[in-house]
């Protein structure tokens, strides 16, 4: 369900909907939180889905919390080196730079 939640809420982002995506990915969130514990790799990418819908929406400073938290997830359990945590500190340092 969570992957089908942030896949329709990705699809909204796309189509510049990111009001319409927000709420759908923060229960992707909710629901692989309760499913797989706040620290799981899969969180992380909820996470990373929420912190764009709400940069999308201007809210910057909102978003910034669940990309560096999303960020901390994948540090510690893919390593630093991993693409998806490059990723990760890419979105937050560009966000870090912008403030």
């Amino acid at each position: 369900m969570a992957t089908d939640l942030n896949q329709v809420g990705q699809a909204q982002s796309g189509l510049g909907r990111a009001a319409e995506a927000l709420p759908l990915h923060q229960r992707a969130l909710g629901i692989r939180e309760a499913a797989l514990g706040p620290d799981h790799p899969d969180v992380a990418i909820d996470l990373d889905q929420v912190g764009r819908a709400l940069a999308d929406l201007g809210r910057a400073a909102e978003a910034l919390p669940p990309r560096q938290r999303a960020l901390r997830i994948r540090e510690a359990a893919l390593g630093p080196d991993h693409p998806l945590t490059r990723q990760s500190r890419t979105y937050v340092e560009a966000q870090n730079s912008s403030s």
